[in-house]
């Protein structure tokens, strides 16, 4: 099972998507495991994910992720779909991102 995290500064809106992406994910037949932390908890837990989506908020910590583990796919979303909350593009970006 793929491991996804959403790395955010712990707002209410990514809960809210976290929530929303694993209901698109069961209603596709989509296996996987999605998980919100703060960015600064989400550096001590790289080893243990798949794919790390980093909200607009905290776009500034791709570089810093990269240089962390950079084997990591790192997926930063668009402001106007997390804004939107649209879970169903941000989570057929990060599959699409796994599949490669």
């Amino acid at each position: 099972m793929k491991k996804i995290l959403i790395a955010c500064n712990a707002g209410i809106s990514t809960s809210m998507l976290v929530r929303d992406m694993r209901v698109v994910a069961q209603n596709k037949g989509v296996t996987c495991d999605i998980d919100a932390k703060d960015v600064g908890e989400a550096k001590r837990h790289l080893d243990q994910v798949d794919l790390l989506i980093l909200s607009p908020q905290v776009r500034h910590e791709e570089s810093i992720i990269h240089s962390l583990k950079p084997e990591l796919p790192v997926y930063v979303m668009e402001m106007k779909d997390y804004g939107a909350l649209n879970s169903s593009k941000i989570l057929e970006n990060a599959m699409n991102l796994l599949d490669d």
